[in-house]
């Protein structure tokens, strides 16, 4: 089935009676980077690594000596199953050559529960041994097909034995397809015989056109697994040939049964001659078919103590996630260790990071391994050594004596004398092969440290208070041994990490043991003694109060803004004398350790937030000190914590660090405003204007930020240092109001009252002012303002101030305040005017509210909610002028009575709404018909008053302190022919 390049990767259903229903996956390779995520790829022999190349998968170039292998990255569970694999296999050289082709590729299904690991190279094409390089075969091989030029993949004196009971070549059967069956034998089973006899031959195994191959592995009848091999030279996929007819690999000699579960790997391979050798266009379909769980990456194996045939040695085991082992796999691991001989069996369950034992009762060299795992290890992977303390590597080869020092360093604290360790000089009794004294008395015996992990460093180790050599040349110390052969030693190690400590005891002619040599190596971890947690930046700790004190902010000096970013170091220490500081103890420059968890909690204000740091964990790479740029999210004293993860480092648990660090204040204050025109005033409709002199009520809303703009709920309390209080100039601490419009400014003008002055919770507020523009305090008459700004100007005492200004609360310089809201400001005024008539019927007169337009003053019809009390009727006399004037009545004169003044039909004392700026004000005629004057005045705020004579009488601001007032006639005809008349009174 052909795949487009759209379709790498993709899952299909084919359905084909009666054929079961299989799950398919197709990789045409047509990608310009990269193997892809369904495959590993590895190299054995030469320097090339299969790549893909002109869109097909290159598993050799044209140069000798070459073994290379790719594991496809699948699980396909053996019994019970159908497999079935197609691709085009490409064999050529790059001048056209077809003289002497080598050696070819081979398909291989091997045991999962192995790591695979290619086998021998040139004829035995990657699976079967090559005795001439004592190459073992494919690890966990089941199943080889050898798709072969050279021929040397069916040669039994080549590439291993046939089955028992067949008969196969004894040289090489070129351009040939055959089958080898399963380790440790790798029997060849069946083949083709030479398909071609000349290698320019289009029936010879492939060619630069490509044939297509089909393998079909059938296992769904219980004991059997039926193999198929099919070839399509046209490479069309329309005219399959059958070249392995089905054949039961489970009736051969020395086939193993079907395993769990099959892994599918293609190995390449040339030798003294050469091919390219590609792929292109493979289907690999199953009936079930499961993806890899997370895999090993390696594994790795360190010696911790001596091995001695008369006692176990401890082998720690960890299970690396990647290349340089920084993560570890967390759960159970079942795995098949080599060579045999571990104690509890060679096939064990553990955790990564556990100790094993191995016994070996026979002196020699044997070679640690992991030869198969759950969870599996990637393929084609080596698993990494460390014996007596040295680098990991690919030597594994460990050397068992019958005589050796045995002691065991348990792990350390940096700076801290250990405990007395025992050390034994042990051998192995020649009947029981028990562990047996060697000596006893002084002897001399050199010591040395191996840098472990990290594998080099700068500070030695000292035994028994002498610092040893880091080489082997060591350093001589004399020690005592008892009759049990053992003596005391104490360590002390300034730095971190993992070491090893060696001996070595040389024997003399002094003490009757010349030729006797007997080496130890103990490896141990040794943890920081402390964590230091502070800051390169200046100030951080400047705070020294103490904790009840720091309850009042002014304790501590203001040192970092919440949410700006600041340094924070975490170091490791070792115990130095005389120091009780964390920070001042000398550091352990060996210290590595990943995800050291930071965090944060509130000293004060008390019942605080203990904010969020940016930065969650910190990962030590080198030095034994990282450095963060972090944020904290909160205002106030903190303290900052490290603390490593538990049994994270070595196994064991590193001290947590803490420090005190602040203060930290707001980044600034976001503010808004709510403003309400003539808030004293039950207006039904909100006006637009408020007049000067009148007072409007501003609601702003003030949340303490940090730089990213979350409140900081920690502005509380005492750290709340805003004072929520007017004030009168900007930069004092408290609200400074600000009004102006245009070029004006009005800020003289404003004051500020708080009706509810509010306090901080969880770092917001809302006050309630109360702001009156007042008239021009020369008496001019100015206005109208109309569109008057209303700003606020905050700084606490910390210099906290508002974000994102927009307005200039001088309205010179950068913005510096925030404009909470705009408005219409009137100069306004009463106004009533004279009026004469009958004295037998009530009589209108006008009164009205006037605005200044600029020019002059007119009526202001959107006034509707200015209430005025009804005048009551007052006898005049000559001491109620001014009472009249000032509190307004409807004042009679002489033998005028019955006169009485209604609002909008309201009588006196009433309170009376204007309609549309008209007080809809009539007086009552007198009784009886009498005649005369009065002399009518409202009563009227103060900003609607207005300089109606030049004297200063009454309550308001001068000159502009008088009640509205006219002269009322009643029994007077209007005399037409006056042009113009002023009346004074």
């Amino acid at each position: 089935m052909s795949r487009t390049a759209a379709q790498i990767g993709a899952t299909f259903i084919i359905k084909a009676a009666p054929a079961p229903t299989l799950t398919c996956v197709s990789d045409n390779f047509n990608r310009s980077s990269g193997i892809g995520t369904d495959w590993v790829a590895t190299k054995v022999s030469g320097s090339f690594t299969p790549s893909i190349v002109s869109n097909r998968l290159r598993l050799t170039e044209q140069n000798t000596q070459q073994s290379t292998a790719v594991s496809f990255q699948r699980l396909f569970p053996g019994a019970g199953n159908y497999l079935q694999f197609t691709f085009k296999y490409y064999a050529y050289k790059s001048n056209g050559s077809t003289t002497n082709p080598a050696d070819g590729i081979a398909v291989i299904l091997s045991d999962a529960s192995y790591t695979p690991q290619p086998g021998g190279f040139g004829g035995s094409l990657g699976y079967s041994p090559k005795a001439s390089s004592s190459l073992a075969g494919f690890a966990g091989g089941w199943l080889g097909l050898g798709l072969d030029e050279f021929g040397n993949f069916s040669n039994r004196n080549d590439s291993g034995p046939c089955s028992p009971g067949l008969t196969c070549a004894t040289s090489r059967v070129m351009q040939s397809v055959s089958v080898r069956g399963s380790s440790p034998n790798y029997y060849w089973i069946r083949g083709t015989g030479s398909l071609a006899t000349t290698d320019s031959s289009t029936a010879a195994v492939s060619n630069s056109t490509g044939h297509l191959y089909r393998v079909t592995v059938d296992s769904r009848s219980s004991g059997k697994a039926m193999l198929t091999v099919e070839r399509d030279t046209s490479g069309t996929g329309n005219s399959y040939a059958t070249i392995i007819p089905s054949t039961d690999l489970l009736t051969y000699s020395g086939q193993a049964s079907i395993p769990d579960n099959f892994i599918l790997s293609l190995t390449g391979s040339t030798g003294d001659y050469t091919n390219i050798h590609e792929i292109d266009d493979l289907n690999v379909c199953a009936q079930s078919m499961n993806p890899m769980a997370d895999q090993i990456d390696h594994f790795r194996l360190a010696v911790t103590d001596t091995p001695l045939t008369c006692t176990p040695a401890n082998v720690q085991v960890t299970a690396c996630m990647d290349a340089t082992c920084s993560k570890t796999y967390s759960g159970s691991i079942t795995a098949t260790l080599t060579p045999t001989g571990w104690v509890g069996g060679d096939t064990r369950s553990f955790n990564s990071g556990d100790k094993l034992s191995l016994s070996k009762t026979t002196a020699g060299s044997y070679t640690l391994g992991v030869s198969g795992s759950t969870p599996t290890v990637k393929p084609f992977s080596s698993t990494l050594c460390s014996i007596a303390g040295s680098a990991y590597s690919s030597n594994c080869s460990l050397s068992f004596s019958d005589a050796g020092l045995l002691y065991t360093v348990p792990a350390q604290t940096s700076g801290v004398d250990s405990a007395d360790i025992t050390i034994t000089a042990a051998k192995t009794d020649d009947v029981t092969k028990a562990c047996v004294p060697a000596f006893t008395g002084t002897r001399a015996v050199k010591f040395w440290s191996s840098y472990v992990s990290p594998a080099s460093g700068t500070m030695a180790l000292a035994v028994n208070g002498t610092n040893v050599a880091t080489s082997s040349s060591g350093t001589s110390l004399n020690l005592t041994f008892d009759a049990n052969a053992q003596a005391k030693l104490k360590v002390n190690y300034p730095d971190a990490g993992q070491i090893s400590l060696n001996a070595r005891y040389d024997g003399s002619t002094a003490t009757a043991d010349s030729g006797l040599v007997m080496t130890g190596s103990s490896t141990f971890a040794v943890k920081p003694y402390a964590l230091c947690v502070d800051s390169s930046a200046s100030g951080w700790a400047a705070c020294s109060a103490t904790p009840a004190a720091m309850a009042d902010p002014a304790a501590c000096a203001k040192w970092a803004v919440a949410g700006s970013a600041f340094n924070l170091r975490v170091t490791g220490k070792a115990a130095t004398s005389g120091q009780t500081d964390a920070c001042k103890m000398n550091t352990t420059p060996n210290y590595i350790q990943s995800g050291i968890v930071l965090s944060s909690t509130v000293i004060a204000p008390s019942g605080g937030q203990n904010g969020d740091l940016s930065v969650k964990t910190t990962n030590i790479t080198s030095g034994g000190t990282a450095t963060v740029s972090t944020t904290l999210s909160e205002v106030g004293m903190f303290t900052l914590s490290a603390t490593p993860p538990a049994s994270a480092y070595f196994g064991l648990t590193v001290p947590a660090g803490s420090n005190r660090f602040g203060r930290f204040v707001p980044a600034g204050f976001n503010v808004s405003g709510t403003l309400t025109n003539r808030y004293q005033q039950s207006c039904s409709v909100a006006p637009s204007y408020t007049y000067l002199g009148e007072a409007l009520k501003m609601v702003p809303s003030i949340s303490a930020v940090n730089l990213a703009g979350g409140i900081t709920q920690n502005y509380m309390g005492n750290y709340a240092r805003l004072a929520l209080s007017p004030v009168s100039g900007a930069g004092a601490n408290g609200l400074a109001f600000g009004a102006q419009s245009g070029t004006t400014l009005l800020n003289s003008r404003l004051s500020a009252t708080c009706v509810t002055c509010g306090s901080f919770a969880n770092g917001s507020a809302t006050a309630s002012v109360a702001l009156t523009v007042g008239r021009d305090a020369s008496g001019a008459v100015d206005g109208p303002f109309s569109n008057a700004q209303i700003g606020l100007s905050l700084t606490d005492p910390d210099g906290v101030t508002v974000l994102n200004p927009d307005y200039r609360w001088s309205l010179s310089g950068s913005p510096d305040a925030k404009l909470l809201g705009s408005t219409v400001l009137n100069f306004g005024r009463m106004r009533v005017e004279n009026a004469y008539g009958t004295s037998l019927v009530s009589l209108p007169v006008p009164a009205y509210v006037q605005i200044w337009n600029g020019t002059s003053f007119v009526k202001q019809t959107d006034d509707s909610c200015t209430k005025l009390v009804v005048p009551a009727t007052i006898s005049m006399n000559t001491g109620t002028t001014t009472a009249l004037f000032c509190g307004g009545g409807v004042g009679l004169y002489g033998t005028l009575n019955g006169v009485a003044a209604t609002m909008n039909a309201q009588v006196a004392g009433q309170s009376v709404a204007l309609a549309s700026g008209d007080a809809r004000l009539v007086l009552g005629k007198p009784a009886s018909g009498s005649s005369g004057y009065v002399d009518l005045v409202l009563n009227v705020p103060d900003y609607l008053k207005y300089n109606w004579d030049s004297a200063s009488a009454c309550s308001g601001v001068a000159p502009h302190d008088d009640n509205p007032r006219a002269r009322i006639r009643f029994g007077a005809r209007r005399n037409s022919s006056v042009i113009y008349q002023r009346e004074v009174f």
